[in-house]
């Protein structure tokens, strides 16, 4: 007997869910493409033209990501969040805001980098609802329970000892766990591949699931984690010491801490101190190591790559802070 509640399953029912009439999909050529990114979203073209991203809700969960966006969208944000187009238990549909994801362009212009610093200083504006929030689970990296650890990939436990095995590193995550406070309202998840790059310097910032309340320097560290993977990829794993490879990612490092100016300056004077926001940025490295590592036996060179400027970043905050300060 088939299966009636599977992930896609789930995606048609969806879809056809937010069809504007009856008869809608068998009149129209309905492509479901996936949107890329860490959820099961997908892009329904419509007769060859992208019209909506689709994101299911896990089986037996509801996501309050709808309503979140829906009272983002008459505010001073509704040019920047997409518009809800279908929000049920089944999950959410918002129209598709077209643009490129930030993560794929080389190098990012200075408009966008400014319009995403001045999003994230309206976004922390905000009123912020009280309750608790927990930090992400990265800053537990080094903490794993036996269960989590036993159901990790090979190259994720391996990441997990390498980390464990640094005391600074550990020191730093720890740091950044007892120092959360719930102050602004953050997105949680700032990655670049959330962030779609219009015309003119637009900007449309996607996946909020993850927003809550937290501390704003989360969300810069994001951007500025992301800004550091370039410069990440450009390191040499086989250098036979950090100072080495730090010194080969020269030319990348200098365009990410400028990129990471850009949007510290267009916050604003509200911006966090940098020591924090270098922090998260470490940490948000890490994560992408991580990413890297699932579904893997060994870490591939991308994630040792990444691990190293991770290791870099996060047991030499202050250095990074200042590279930061010298391009501004």
């Amino acid at each position: 007997m088939p299966r009636t509640d599977t992930p896609e399953a789930r995606l048609r029912r969806l879809v056809a869910a937010a069809a504007p009439a009856p008869g809608f999909l068998s009149d129209h050529d309905v492509v479901l493409r996936p949107a890329g990114g860490r959820n099961a979203a997908v892009v329904v073209e419509v007769d060859g033209e992208p019209r909506w991203v689709a994101k299911p809700s896990r089986a037996g969960e509801a996501s309050g990501e709808g309503a979140f966006l829906r009272g983002l969208a008459g505010g001073s944000l509704r040019d920047v969040v997409p518009r809800v187009h279908h929000d049920g238990g089944d999950g959410l549909v918002t129209a598709h805001a077209g643009g490129v994801p930030a993560d794929t362009v080389p190098g990012l212009a200075s408009g966008h980098l400014a319009a995403l610093g001045r999003f994230l200083a309206a976004l922390h504006d905000l009123p912020v609802a009280d309750g608790g929030s927990r930090p992400p689970w990265i800053t537990r990296l080094h903490r794993p329970s036996p269960r989590r650890l036993s159901r990790s990939p090979a190259a994720v436990v391996g990441l997990v000892r390498e980390v464990q095995a640094h005391d600074g590193i550990c020191a730093v995550l720890d740091d950044l766990a007892a120092r959360w406070r719930p102050d602004v309202l953050t997105h949680g998840d700032m990655r670049l591949a959330n962030v779609l790059l219009g015309d003119a310097a637009r900007i449309t910032v996607v996946d909020w699931e993850a927003a809550g309340p937290g501390p704003p320097a989360l969300d810069l560290g994001w951007v500025a984690g992301d800004l550091l993977l370039r410069w990440a990829l450009a390191l040499d794993p086989g250098a036979p010491s950090e100072p080495l490879a730090l010194r080969s990612g020269g030319p990348a490092l200098h365009r990410a801490c400028s990129g990471i100016a850009e949007v510290l300056d267009a916050y604003g004077p509200s911006r966090p101190d940098p020591l924090p926001v270098m922090g998260w940025a470490g940490a948000r490295l890490l994560q992408a190591a991580a990413e890297a590592c699932q579904a893997q036996l060994f870490a591939p060179p991308e994630a040792r790559m990444i691990t190293m400027a991770a290791r870099l970043v996060l047991t030499r905050t202050d250095a990074f802070a200042d590279r930061v300060a010298a391009v501004r």
